[in-house]
């Protein structure tokens, strides 16, 4: 049976309901007990990130760092890459996840093309990351070939773009200053070296003949080379249709 005016309501149900503010009460209370096991998560989160913790990083990159001048390294590191057994806080190697560690070999001095080196575990590059122990490195030895820088003299190429306008023509093939230059770099490159192109000169931007300063080296890349001058001076004769000479 009902209350009066609420035909269907169970007596029994209708005394376990909260009123508004019954349920309002009950949610002030709940939210000190909220605020606590948030704050214990938090407190458990921060005590296990600073518990000790071991961690191998695989595929840390083995590079190169040579400081003699006479010598470049010739191709890649063997091995390139290596495994790294680290030991911090969880929180640190989480950091390191994210920021992978590398391992720099500095070579001061070439004492011959090929070496071996056992690799010393202060060459491990932690990221500025303190605190993490280096335990070991696997491999424990890199193989870095080498080979002596050279200096070769090859001539230049003046190369031109654009053609005159149409009252002038090109007299000669443009000539270079000085004709040929010294190129300083790794034996196997400099010797792949026959000429040197210049950067081109504009034709459609000349009014007469003149001499246009270039820089040298164009389509060469690589910070081992070198050139020695690094401008040339490019005479570009020029003379009218008429058969005048260009000034």
């Amino acid at each position: 049976m009902g209350f009066p005016g609420k035909p269907g309501t169970d007596p029994e149900a209708a005394g376990k309901l909260k009123l508004p503010w019954q349920a309002l009460e009950s949610g002030r209370k709940s939210t000190p007990m909220l605020a606590a096991l948030a704050l214990a998560v938090v407190l458990w989160v921060v005590v296990q990130m600073e518990q000790p913790e071991r961690r191998a990083f695989d595929g840390v990159p083995v590079r190169v760092q040579l400081n003699d001048p006479q010598w470049a390294v010739a191709g890649t590191p063997a091995p390139t890459s290596a495994t790294v057994r680290l030991a911090g806080t969880a929180r640190q190697l989480l950091r390191l996840a994210g920021n992978q560690p590398s391992i720099m070999v500095p070579v001061d001095a070439v004492g011959s093309a090929d070496t071996t080196l056992v690799i010393d575990r202060n060459w491990v590059r932690l990221q500025g990351i303190e605190g993490v122990v280096v335990e070991a490195v696997e491999p424990a030895a890199v193989s870095v070939a080498f080979e002596p820088m050279v200096a070769v003299e090859v001539p230049v190429a003046p190369t031109v773009v654009g053609v005159p306008r149409n009252d002038l023509t090109l007299v000669a093939p443009p000539t270079a200053s000085p004709s040929s230059i010294r190129v300083i770099g790794p034996a196997s490159r400099v010797a792949e070296l026959r000429t040197i192109r210049l950067d081109p000169v504009d034709l459609s931007r000349m009014e007469q003949s003149q001499v246009v300063r270039v820089g040298v080296g164009n389509g060469i890349s690589g910070e081992l080379i070198s050139f020695s001058p690094d401008t040339v001076e490019v005479r570009v004769e020029l003379a009218s249709r008429q058969g005048s000479q260009g000034r």
